[in-house]
């Protein structure tokens, strides 16, 4: 039972001790069984002739309060006036044994009677023991295993107790009473000056009508009778207790002896409570009821002043006792519950009433424990009615047996009287709580707590628990500090951290900002824990400090607090989260950021943490925390020692106030998708968990001119907590490793001339398991930059712009030869690059790159990749033979041979002239070649008759192996700095307007970008010669070569190729190059039809002139055909020199088809003798509008050039 239990002054205070050996946890287990019996009835014990014969009230119960300590000597002053604080019984548990007998048993209850003379009764109690056991010692009872019998040993325990207790009272009979100040002295600090009580004590004096005499013999019979009523309900006989009490009051009202009647009232009270717990009617004096009706609300401590004289309704009867037996007699009905309330109120505000009073009284006044602990039994059942809603079975069980109510705290929603409650609550705490004793104050604190928290109210509570706190670190009471290690200290800190804003249930925290006033009640809820050896409240309110006040901590304050958290987590077992929830800052890869990583291979990274404290900080198995389960082992690279010092299987140290990144290598052992949440670690000794990096969202707030306090405020609500950060990476299946082992070239370095192509061989090696079955390879020169750069000029024409995609793509400066043994290198093998370069001009460094990864069958799921590796290779280009000029010649049908001029361009067109050909269907390129070279170089130039059909013709390096019957080929020698001019016969070139319209291609796949500045005709132009050009450069190849019989030459025997690139047409050299769509052709025939010889034609005979029309082109043709003939002679009009059978100008007719020829004949008579030149132009126009605009003019190739003799 609570010691501050309504019920408490009825209980018996039974002291329980081990007896013999007997180890703790049995004894604990002992009593155990013993406090499950809260009671024992009158009814079931053995009637004794004594004063306490429990058949006198059959209906009521011995209470006991059994319990290990004894605090007889801090209440011994009063024992004779508040006789149930004495201990009245010493009860010895003991285990039985073998070697137990009576004799064994009269020595221990003898020794029991030494150690405890002033207790009532001494009993012995032995557990487990057996059927046949027994014992003819009186006060030893026999428990059995199952304890089936304890009942009935407490009831013979308690008939015993009885008649021995009656023994006890009857002392009492003839002893004079004495108030507890005239005992311990008068040195309480209630009582007022003594000017004061003098003058209340005349007063109080004159206003009676009772002579000294008198009133001492009321007192003396008032405080008896209140003493046995006491006893009386101790012993369970309520029925005496309730007559006695109403007779004392009545003596002690009477000679106002205030003290003794407060504390009668106070029984009278326990007797009502006790009555209504065993359904008992009853039913007061009237003179009782009387003086409960003047009760006050109010505090009576304005007025001492009792009423003048006694009322008649005062008046002692003839006998106090036949008048009470005379209401007790007759028959009725227990009181309901709402009555009990209602008279336990009016009952003890009255006692209040009077203990107050009694503070005036000279040595009868009332001790400060008396007073506050019946104010606070009163409270207790006050809390508990307010908590119940009514006073009602479970109140009644919770006070006597201890029951738990039915909840245990008030509704939100009960309103009680909270007037009532602080009128209690200062009664308690007022200027005389600073006298009490400490002992006593941290009792008062420690019940005052538990009530404040069954009425919720949590500031008052969190205000005693504070004015505690600061008691108990200030007072020496190290019994009571280890006292409350075993109670529930965590709820009550953290409820008192609760009312300040601290939240401690789900995980320390803080609500909105931190402040002074929290950090100061953390620093004394930290340090009283300290004091009590609260580990677990040491470690849990310094976290809450560390977490979320390290801002308002001095360095010093941080320092002493980790350590006192770090002693503390050593002597508990509790486990904390690190205080530092944003340790992880970022995770980052060494080198720029990788796209993928690669199964089982190590991928250098850096952690970035913080330490925001003042001390140094360990971390130990430090690993990076994934999602789905994704394994990833995670090394420390203790290696780098340049950003922090780290050891194998040792704690790193962040030093105070610092973020630092520490480098690890990250080896993913599976493949996909890697999500990186954040890292996982053992921080300063705190449980593992993992570390997430928070990424802040932006908010977009609305525009100043729109921004009102209601936007504003729906804008700062839609701000989202921030999100954790992931760090998402693509990890791909095993992939292989290759090195370079040797690039095989004297002295690292290659010397080469322009042109020249030498054979070297790079040596790699495959250090890897895997197969490599994907390789790519990418060259890199010196000139590629310069030439993007070219690139970003974006006024440049297609056709230049295409010319330097084709040394970008095209002319690389590298060539693989046995790229086909690159389709599958197998692991852990070497193998050899043939490579191939080629002397670039403007090269002064180059690069193979190689891209290779191990693909599996089915890879499309898994994200391409590919590794690469980079060789460099040292080359210097010195200049050969260059392109310097160049120009087309054209070629008629009258071209003549001359017999003195039998070069290799003269005689190649003799030769296709004899095959068919005509002269005019050629034409020549006129190249010129220098020799920037120190030695006599060797040119060879080869041309085909038509565009070579292989798709790197112009790649190719070398002259053409295999040339053609119908192809040409020449060779001269070119001394050092010296030129020279080569022909070529070129057959001349027939496209389409198709093809000579296309776009120039784009070799980057570049979109196509319409050119609205150049003008049309322009654009034509580029179209055309880029055409021609190309197929020029698909049929001429150049080539030098330095003779192997230069003297003294170490470059003797070396060959390359002449760049033939630089090569640009004109508009006239395109002219020349190309056949015309319509093709003119004129001749001269005689009256046989026979050609006629142009140099030999005759006056005044019949010729005919035939014009040829032949349409090259895909669609028909119609127009105008003209002729112009023309004489060199002066003097006569040309009608008056040549005869015409027709006209000069005339239609075709009908359409020309495609490839149609069709022969126009004009025939014509000379009638004077000269030079004549003879032409013929068509009028293109559009047959279908039958308009005479010319569409299109074609004009023939060559004239007919005719001599007239």
């Amino acid at each position: 039972m609570n010691e501050y239990s309504f019920a408490s002054p009825a209980s018996v205070r039974a002291l329980t001790v081990p007896v013999g050996e007997l180890k703790r946890s049995q004894f604990q287990e002992f009593l155990g069984v013993l406090t499950k019996v809260k009671e024992v009835r009158l009814m079931d014990l053995t009637p004794n002739p004594g004063l306490f014969n429990p058949q006198a009230y059959p209906s009521g119960r011995l209470i006991y309060n059994f319990g290990p300590n004894n605090i007889d000597t801090d209440t011994l002053f009063l024992h004779d006036f508040e006789p149930f604080r004495k201990t009245l019984i010493v009860v010895g548990l003991m285990q039985w044994t073998d070697k137990l007998d009576d004799i064994k048993f009269n020595d221990l209850t003898d020794d029991l009677k030494k150690r405890y003379p002033n207790a009532v009764s001494h009993f012995l109690i032995v557990f487990e023991s057996g059927d046949s056991s027994t014992t003819d010692v009186d006060r030893v009872y026999l428990v059995k295993k199952d304890a089936s019998d304890m009942l009935t040993a407490l009831c013979d325990l308690s008939s015993r107790f009885l008649t021995e207790f009656a023994t006890y009272s009857s002392s009492y009979q003839h002893v004079t009473l004495r108030s507890p100040g005239s005992i311990t002295g008068n040195n309480s600090t209630l009582k007022p000056s003594r000017s004061l009580m003098e003058k209340q004590r005349r007063r109080i004096s004159g206003s009676f009508e009772m002579s000294i005499e008198k009133a001492n013999k009321f007192k003396a019979s008032g405080r008896r009778l209140k003493l046995y009523a006491d006893f009386y309900l101790l012993s369970g006989n309520l029925k005496n207790a309730m007559s006695n009490f109403c007779e004392a009051i009545f003596y002690l009202k009477s000679a106002n002896d205030y003290l003794w009647l407060a504390s009668a009232l106070d029984g009278l009270s326990v007797s009502i409570f006790l009555l209504a717990f065993v359904d008992a009617p009853f039913q007061l004096p009237g003179f009782v009821s009387s003086l409960l009706d003047n009760v006050r609300e109010s505090s009576v401590l304005s007025s001492f002043t009792p009423p003048a004289s006694p009322r008649p309704s005062l008046q002692l009867p003839a006998s106090i006792s036949s008048s009470i037996q005379s209401a007790t007699s007759v028959q009725l009905s227990p009181l309901p519950f709402s009555s009990i309330s209602e008279l336990l109120h009016k009952t003890c505000m009255k006692a209040f009433e009077y203990y107050r009073l009694s503070i005036l009284n000279g040595d009868d006044y009332v001790p400060q424990i008396v007073f506050y602990e019946s104010n606070m039994r009163y409270m207790q059942l006050f809390a508990a009615i307010c908590v119940e809603r009514e006073l009602n079975r479970s109140v009644i069980n919770y006070s006597v047996y201890g029951v738990p109510l039915t909840n245990s705290q008030i509704s939100e929603d009960n309103d009680f009287d909270h007037d009532q409650f602080s009128q209690l609550f200062s009664g308690i705490f007022g200027d005389g709580f600073r006298e009490v004793p400490a002992a006593h104050k941290c009792s008062i604190y420690n019940f005052m707590i538990s009530v404040c928290h069954m009425l919720r109210l949590k500031r008052k509570k969190s205000l005693l628990i504070g004015g505690f706190i600061d008691l108990l670190l200030s007072s020496n009471l190290q019994s009571y500090r280890v006292r409350y290690v075993d109670s529930n200290i965590g709820e009550l800190l953290d409820s008192h951290c609760e009312v300040y804003g601290i939240g401690t249930t789900h995980g320390p925290s803080i609500s909105d900002r931190p402040n002074t006033l929290q950090k100061r009640t953390l620093l004394q809820v930290s340090a009283f824990s300290e004091a009590v050896g609260y580990f677990e409240g040491v470690v849990k309110y310094g976290s809450i400090l560390l977490s979320d006040f390290h801002t308002l901590l001095a360095d010093s304050e941080q320092q002493r607090i980790y350590k006192e958290v770090r002693d503390a987590m050593s002597k508990c077992e509790v486990q904390i989260q690190y205080w530092d929830q944003q340790l992880l800052q970022d995770i980052e890869f060494h080198n720029d950021p990788q796209d993928y990583l690669v199964q089982n291979e190590l991928a250098d990274a850096y952690i970035t943490v913080r330490n925001p404290f003042a001390f140094e900080v360990e971390i130990a198995d430090l690993l990076v925390s994934t999602e789905d389960d994704f394994s990833l082992t995670t090394q420390v690279n203790s290696r780098r020692q340049n950003l922090i010092s780290v050891q194998h299987n040792v704690p790193i140290l962040l030093r105070a106030k610092s973020t630092v990144s520490i480098p690890v290598f990250l080896i993913p052992n599976s493949y996909g998708k890697l999500r990186m949440n954040g890292v996982t670690a053992t921080v300063c000794g705190c449980e593992r968990q993992t570390f997430v990096s928070l990424q802040e969202e932006d908010v977009a707030f609305p525009k100043c001119k729109s921004t009102s306090a209601q936007t504003s405020l729906s804008a700062l609500k839609e701000v989202r907590e921030p999100k954790p950060k992931i760090w998402e990476v693509s990890v791909v299946y095993e992939q292989p490793l290759l090195k370079l082992m040797e690039i095989k070239l004297s002295n690292k370095w290659i010397l080469m001339l322009e042109g020249e192509c030498k054979k070297f061989v790079i040596t790699l090696k495959n250090y890897s398991h895997i197969e490599i079955n994907n390789m790519v390879s990418t060259f890199v020169d010196s000139t590629i930059e310069p030439l993007n750069q070219l690139l970003n000029n974006k006024s440049l024409p297609p056709n230049e712009v295409y010319e330097i995609e084709y040394y970008l793509t095209k002319k690389k400066p590298f060539k693989i030869l046995n790229k086909m043994d690159m389709q599958k290198i197998k692991g852990k093998s070497d193998f050899n690059l043939e490579m191939e370069i080629w002397g670039k001009r403007g090269v002064k460094q180059a690069q193979l790159i190689l891209e290779y990864s191990h693909k599996r069958q089915n890879s499309d799921t898994y994200p391409d990749f590919t590794r690469s590796i980079t060789i460099p290779v040292n080359v210097t280009v010195y200049p050969s033979v260059e392109l310097v000029g160049c120009d087309i010649i054209p070629l008629s049908s009258l071209t003549k041979v001359s017999s003195n001029n039998r070069g290799d361009c003269w005689v190649y067109l003799e030769r296709m002239v004899l095959k068919g050909y005509r002269m005019s269907d050629f034409c020549l390129l006129a190249l010129d070649f220098l020799n920037s070279w120190t030695e006599e170089m060797e040119v060879r130039v080869q041309s085909l008759l038509s565009g070579s059909t292989s798709p790197d013709f112009q790649e190719q390096n070398g002259p053409i192996l295999t040339l053609p019957d119908d192809a040409f080929d020449t060779k001269l020698g070119l001394r050092s700095k010296k030129s020279v001019r080569v022909l070529i016969p070129i057959q001349r070139m027939n496209f389409t307007d198709e093809h000579l319209n296309g776009r120039i291609p784009s070799l980057r796949n570049k979109q196509f970008i319409y050119d609205s500045k150049t003008p049309i005709a322009e654009q034509t132009f580029i179209k055309h010669a880029f055409w021609y050009r190309d197929e020029l450069l698909k049929r001429v190849r150049a080539c030098w070569k330095i003779p192997g019989d230069v003297e003294n030459s170490v470059y003797a025997g070396r060959s390359g190729t002449i760049d033939l690139r630089s090569i640009r047409f004109s508009s006239k050299m395109v002219n020349i190059l190309k056949i015309e769509k319509i093709g003119i052709i004129l001749s001269l025939l005689d009256t046989n039809g026979e050609m006629t010889e142009r140099e030999d034609v005759k006056l005044n005979t019949f010729y005919t002139l035939r014009v040829k029309l032949v349409n090259r082109s895909d669609v028909g043709v119609f127009g105008m055909l003209r002729h112009i003939p023309v004489c060199k002679s002066p003097g006569t009009p040309l009608e008056k020199k040549i005869l015409f059978n027709g006209v000069l100008q005339s239609t075709i007719g009908r359409e020309l088809k495609a490839g149609e020829s069709r022969n126009f004949d004009l025939g014509i008579v000379f009638l004077e003798k000269g030079e004549y030149e003879w032409g013929a132009l068509l009028d293109e126009m559009d047959e279908s509008t039958g308009k005479l605009a010319i569409k299109e003019q074609y004009l023939q190739r060559e004239q007919l050039k005719l001599k007239v003799c």
